[in-house]
């Protein structure tokens, strides 16, 4: 089973209420910030609440797979994320 496969069955066991996207356009559109890098993630997972959040860490942790919070887009995290692919989560406004 590849990365992402393990990672969203992961996310159907342990989250099953948070959105994750894995597709290439979703994933382009988190592929870069206000840096210069462009590194897609392997996923994008929505998580409404604090309790969501916990579950998508659990599930990530279960399947070995890295995870980097999104902020704005400010460039933060671009370094982590070019290094390990992570996926990504972001909370609504």
């Amino acid at each position: 089973m590849g990365e992402v496969a393990r990672l969203l069955e992961a996310v159907r066991v342990h989250a099953p209420g948070v959105t994750v996207e894995a597709d290439a356009g979703r994933r382009g559109a988190y592929a870069y910030d206000a840096s210069n890098y462009r590194v897609a993630p392997l996923a994008v997972a929505f998580p409404r609440d604090g309790d969501e959040v916990a579950a998508l860490l659990r599930a990530c942790r279960a399947a070995g797979v890295p995870v980097t919070a999104r902020g704005a887009g400010t460039s933060i995290t671009t370094p982590q994320r070019r290094r390990t692919r992570c996926p990504q989560w972001t909370l609504p406004a």
